[in-house]
């Protein structure tokens, strides 16, 4: 990261779109820092579908729990109104964190961290799916602790924390700046080893004098011993390979390389990493540096257009956008505020009389109930008439809504998947000369909606593909004074004032409410306004930002944080929430007990929430393991009901300490940890225990028994022997001199615990060993060495087989006489062992005589 994009944050709105997309089939992105809506209308002109922003912990919770949303909730609106991908890096400690120390240093307390990772994965969950753990801990300006503290404080704990959550979210990491002067290669090494199984995604930052030069650091192996390696190669020597990499910084500035150089070099990467070589596929995205300049920053010149006023566009934008267009992909997120979104195939339309209902028909609607007519729904295709998958359709829900299935009249019996669907006995009548669409409805409470397709196992003479409709359900009902509106940027909020909304939290777009008068801004009554809910519900009340008080009956709202911005000179309301039961709901006047300077009225916002009040229910229970000691394992359960929920795991039924999380790892695995766990689940309204699952341990491969020096005579047997145990079926293979063997000539139980070397000879001579595998990896055992030694015969004084003119002088040396005692070491040329070494002896060495490398007869002296 380049520089800190310094902003001045107001607290303003908690976003909520329904869960982001994916997007991993884009790979085009840019970084943004914290970029405003002219901006990223720039960004959706050139075709990108993602962008990296900035989350500063420091300027974000200025206090310990006091937290300014504003600047980053208007970039995350902004971009969920573009379609746009967000990938956020959460990083840098506010001073009350640390002591009052720079923004670089590592917090007192890691659970600040995570307090504050947590807070921001819970209020982005539904628009931010990527998180990044921190901006180049490698180098000194942004990271003053310790790699150690790092990997352990910041990235594994931030990991547990964004997926405590969401355990759909994506940990990325760990976002190091590619320079030897901050050791990327070993922190890259390190950050793997230890946190491996934390990230999601692999991210890095990589700077250079051109493209090439990018594409060399990483995917080219170095050229001499001393020169760094590449990213690729450290990456495979790491056990990362064939998992997802992410390029999250590179670039350059115009003002150094020109611009016209800049929109090369853009070309350039893009041509070397996106353009379908399969040998170059391992970069999945890249996010150049970056979008635009700042006159805040005015000897930078990173950016894709020039600084504000208007940010000009630079040739570098022009050669990202025609690139793109060459190579187009999957880059649209879907806008927020429809009822239907991240619908995964069809379309979405508004079916009236005279709607084409198939997009590969002409088919059209002849007649629709009057409360369907308008309706939001999805167009199918009638080709796909014969699908039999149990999801083939799915796609979220904004709020609570009634699901509606138009299906073929002449079936005889339904897909089974629509067994919860009420048959209403309304007909859409179609211009199809076959058939008309009968209607079945159920009641969705907002989120995912998985729909079977059409032949689905149950259905039975279907001969045209159902089309559906969805009615949003209205929350409030017998209301007593004002009335209900859907809300929205642009609407209206009182009765009898003009005035309209200008900006609110992406959650509340689009949902329903009630619009005041603002002439009863000063009524005193404890009973102002009744209604009911039709189910739980969440109820925001947006209060006037002049009061200095609050009326007593909200006494029970919390401060949301966030604004929605009026027309009104007041400027903007307060949001306010209570989360209350399906049922009666009796709020109080403006200016009830308690409330003081209120000088505008509030207004009202209802968000079904279906889950409040509700006790714990598991929905996925952690499963049984079976892993080998060393090796990781995690246990994660899946729980409804209302929040927070809590977690604690257990150990043959005892409390496991900080095991606080939906997910619980144990990393590495020892035999110890063998037992069976379980996870309480507890809110205010009770708890459940999921079912227990056993952890067993396998024991790794190790060799009990090693193999022993052999010595033999040429033309013996050798044997070598291994033992060991380990988990599973364990397999040998033995070694010569580092080389597999196998059966064959004189080698037999080359793949056995006992390895047999028959009619040895000098050839033979060499160090054996064994590797033995098991289901938990292999253990080598140590070498034994094999010497053989040749069969050689008494006046063999040198044991090389011969018996020659060395044996000769040898001999002669030890010559004493008749009757004269030989000499000291002497003995064994006596042979025929009288005493001295004469020519009675010698006349035995010489039937004996061979010549060099001539093998001596072993019954010479016979």
């Amino acid at each position: 990261m380049r520089s800190f994009a310094v902003t001045v944050l107001v607290g303003i709105g908690l976003l909520g779109l329904g869960p982001a997309a994916s997007g991993e089939n884009c790979p085009y992105g840019i970084n943004a820092h914290v970029p405003d809506s002219a901006r990223l209308a720039k960004v959706r002109e050139a075709g990108l579908g993602w962008i990296r922003i900035d989350m500063n912990w420091f300027q974000i919770e200025t206090s310990n729990g006091h937290f300014n949303w504003g600047a980053i909730d208007n970039a995350v609106s902004a971009a969920d109104t573009y379609g746009l991908y967000i990938f956020a890096t959460l990083a840098y400690t506010p001073g009350w964190a640390n002591g009052g120390q720079h923004h670089s240093y590592p917090p007192s307390n890691p659970n600040d961290w995570t307090d504050f990772v947590q807070t921001a994965v819970n209020r982005y969950r539904n628009s931010i799916q990527h998180w990044g753990m921190w901006n180049e801990p490698n180098l000194d300006g942004f990271w003053k602790g310790s790699r150690s503290q790092y990997i352990n404080d910041i990235l594994i704990n931030g990991a547990n924390a964004v997926r405590a959550v969401d355990s759909s979210a994506k940990v990325c990491g760990p976002e190091l700046a590619h320079l030897s002067s901050g050791d990327w290669d070993d922190w890259l090494q390190d950050c793997i080893a230890q946190a491996s199984g934390h990230i999601d995604i692999l991210t890095h930052h990589c700077y250079g004098d051109s493209h090439g030069e990018v594409t060399d650091k990483l995917e080219d192996d170095p050229v001499w011993p001393w020169d760094p390696p590449s990213v690729k190669q450290v990456l495979q020597d790491a056990g990362w390979w064939g998992r997802p990499v992410w390029l999250t910084e590179t670039g350059w500035q115009s003002a150094d390389v020109g611009e016209g150089n800049q929109a090369n070099y853009y070309t350039g990467l893009l041509n070397d990493w996106f353009t379908g070589n399969p040998s170059r596929s391992w970069i999945d995205k890249v996010f150049f540096y970056e979008l635009s300049d700042s006159t805040a920053w005015p000897d930078l010149s990173w950016g894709i257009l020039g600084p504000d006023p208007g940010y000009p566009r630079k040739q570098a934008f022009y050669a990202y956008r025609d690139f793109i267009t060459a190579h187009p992909a999957d880059c649209t997120r879907e806008p927020a505020g429809e009822l239907i979104s991240n619908l995964n195939r069809y379309e979405v339309a508004i079916f009236t009389n005279g709607t084409q209902y198939y997009s590969d028909r002409s088919y059209t609607i002849s007649s629709i109930p009057s409360h369907l007519n308008g309706a939001e729904g999805i167009r199918t295709e009638n080709d796909d008439k014969d699908e039999t998958s149990e999801t083939w359709i799915t796609f979220d829900l904004a709020r609570a809504a009634e699901v509606y299935i138009a299906y073929d009249q002449r079936a005889t019996s339904l897909p089974n998947w629509m067994s919860g669907y009420a048959n209403t006995g309304d007909t859409i009548g179609t211009t199809d000369p076959n058939t008309n669409l009968k209607l079945y409805k159920k009641f969705f409470a907002g989120g995912p909606v998985v729909l079977g397709a059409n032949n689905a196992p149950g259905a039975a003479n279907s001969g045209s593909n159902y089309i559906v409709l969805v009615v949003p359900v209205p929350l409030i009902t017998n209301l007593n004074r004002y009335e209900v509106a859907t809300l929205n940027v642009g609407s209206e909020y009182y009765v009898d004032r003009t005035y309209t909304i200008t900006s609110m939290p992406s959650n509340l777009r689009g949902q329903e409410g009630i619009k005041t008068a603002n002439d009863d801004k000063y009524q005193t009554s404890e009973t102002w306004i009744t209604f009911n809910l039709a189910m739980a519900s969440d109820i925001y009340i947006a209060f006037t930002d002049d009061a200095t008080s609050l009326p007593n009956w909200m006494s029970g709202y919390d401060p949301v944080g966030s604004v929605i911005g009026v027309t009104d000179p007041v400027g903007i309301l307060n949001l306010y929430m209570r989360t209350y039961p399906a049922g009666g709901v009796v709020l109080g006047a403006n200016s009830a007990a308690g409330a003081a300077n209120a000088n505008s009225h509030y207004i009202v916002l209802a968000v079904a929430n279906p889950g409040a009040a509700v006790p714990p229910a598991i929905t996925q229970h952690p499963q049984s393991q079976s892993v080998c000691a060393g090796d990781p394992v995690t246990f994660s359960v899946t729980a409804t009901g209302s929040t927070p929920l809590s977690y604690q795991w257990r150990k043959n039924g005892s409390g496991i300490g900080g095991a606080t999380y939906a997910s619980y790892t144990i990393d590495p695995v020892t035999a110890g940890h063998a037992g069976s766990y379980d996870c309480v689940v507890s809110n205010g309204y009770g708890n459940a225990t999921s079912n227990a699952a056993t952890l067993t341990v396998k024991a790794a491969t190790a060799i009990t028994q090693h193999p022993e020096n052999q010595e033999v005579e040429a033309g013996a047997t050798a044997q070598f022997t291994v033992a060991a145990t380990g988990a599973g079926t364990l397999t040998y293979q033995w070694q010569k001199n580092g080389s597999d063997l196998s059966d064959g000539g004189n080698i037999s139980g080359a793949t056995a615990a006992t390895l047999e070397i028959a009619d040895a000879s000098g050839a033979d001579e060499a160090g054996y060993r064994c590797v033995v595998t098991g289901d938990c990896g292999s253990a080598p055992s140590n070498e034994a060495t094999l010497t053989v030694t040749l069969a050689t015969v008494a006046p063999d004084f040198d044991r090389d087989g011969d018996v020659d003119q060395e044996d000769l002088v040898s001999f002669e040396a030890c010559a004493s006489g008749p009757a004269i005692p030989w000499a000291p070491d002497c003995q064994d040329r006596d042979f025929d062992t009288d005493g001295d070494v004469d020519q009675e002896d010698f006349a035995l060495f010489q039937v004996c005589i061979s010549g060099p490398d001539i093998l001596a007869d072993p019954g010479c002296l016979d």
